[in-house]
């Protein structure tokens, strides 16, 4: 069994906070369970079966990608043991038990997967987090050695132990935490983390692809998606779902747990 840290990125709504931490216990108990707390309540998370991440502080909308970097240089610092890392949000929630156990199958061979990879993102692209970046590509052109970027969706990203500890002890890592710094984009991190691999030498995959109506930005999951996911034997988790707990996904995907 591979050893997985699972790190859920809240800065709010403690009861879906609290929702998801039972959720992921009951369905991947086998993982390392963390917070990262990007909010200004000091005690969010608190009394939660998690630990809560010291080097936690406030991120903004579209603007989370240092939430990562924080979360690497951690496991770096502290010689973390364990061979992936993923990140949760509070509109996810899984469905099935095996996601563990897929992530060690499909990653063999590989140091990064995510959601909706789209390789060479064309320079034409009306995409927020491309467009958005336009005015910034020659600097990160210039930084990964390459005129061309690869994007994905943010949720559920898996980062194998090779590529975190590759992209923290790069020596020109220092150059790209002050680009990342001065970054004024939307959502760089679903353009950054799928392209970088390129720099690094590593290899890359995307989750199946007839996952996409099941981990997607909108529309917001409905009773009947969990239902065609529940269909979908590689379908492990959802998102988004509302964060209402009265939600009927959210209903849904509580009485799976309960009765798992």
């Amino acid at each position: 069994m591979k050893k997985i840290v699972m790190v859920i990125l809240a800065h709010e709504d403690p009861d879906s906070l609290f929702d998801l931490v039972k959720n992921t216990s009951a369905f991947c108990s086998r993982s390392r369970l963390m917070l990262y707390n990007s909010g200004t309540d000091p005690d969010l998370g608190k009394g939660l079966d998690l630990e809560i991440l010291p080097v936690s502080r406030r991120q903004f909308y579209a603007k989370i990608t240092p939430f990562f970097f924080d979360v690497f240089e951690w496991l770096v610092e502290n010689d973390a043991s364990y061979d992936y890392v993923i990140n949760l949000e509070t509109d996810m929630l899984f469905i099935r038990h095996g996601y563990e156990d897929w992530v060690s199958s499909a990653m063999s061979g590989y140091d990064y997967m995510a959601p909706n990879l789209v390789r060479f993102v064309s320079p034409k692209s009306r995409w927020r987090p491309y467009k958005s970046l336009r005015p910034e590509l020659s600097d990160w052109f210039e930084f990964v050695g390459f005129r061309h970027v690869h994007g994905a969706f943010s949720p559920g990203q898996v980062f194998s132990h090779r590529y975190v500890e590759a992209m923290v002890k790069h020596r020109h890592y220092s150059d790209l935490k002050r680009l990342i710094a001065a970054n004024k984009s939307h959502t760089l991190q679903e353009i950054l983390f799928p392209t970088l691999p390129d720099t690094l030498g590593l290899e890359t995959r995307s989750y199946p692809v007839e996952l996409k109506p099941f981990i997607r930005y909108r529309p917001y999951q409905a009773v009947s998606g969990i239902k065609r996911a529940l269909g979908t034997p590689q379908a492990y988790f959802v998102h988004p779902v509302r964060r209402s707990l009265d939600d009927p996904a959210r209903t849904l995907v509580r009485s799976l747990q309960e009765s798992s």
